[in-house]
């Protein structure tokens, strides 16, 4: 009976002690797979972070800078258009002001060129 016994507790004690390391390994396993994964997951989401960070930056620096270019040609194309507009219309004015500047004159001397030739006839044809 006491070798009965014995052999029970043995056989209990080597089990437990089976049990007990494979709980410990499972145990240990279950803690370095969570680690690495937190691990891995904070690496990923951190990248994924800064990325996403570093290509938001880049983004509004892109924009302001095109906004910033997009304005600065806008305004020179309009600064260079209202520049050639107002030349143009002075350009005009000062070309019609001088045509018919030439024009009044070029009336004027015909006008007293052949009034004085009219006159000249009529003296010539009133003396005779």
């Amino acid at each position: 009976m006491i070798m009965k016994t014995t052999t029970i507790i043995i056989l209990v004690v080597v089990v437990d002690v089976h049990l007990v390391e494979a709980v410990v390994v499972v145990v240990v396993v279950v803690v370095v797979v969570v680690r690495v994964v937190v691990v891995v997951i904070i690496v990923v989401v951190l990248r994924v972070v800064v990325v996403v960070v570093v290509v938001v930056v880049v983004v509004v620096v892109v924009l302001r800078v095109v906004v910033v270019v997009i304005i600065v040609v806008v305004l020179r194309v309009v600064v260079v258009v209202v520049v050639v507009v107002v030349v143009v219309v002075v350009v005009v004015r000062v070309v019609v002001v001088v045509i018919i500047v030439v024009v009044l004159r070029v009336v004027v001397v015909v006008v007293v060129v052949v009034v004085v030739v009219v006159v000249l006839i009529v003296k010539v044809i009133t003396l005779k």
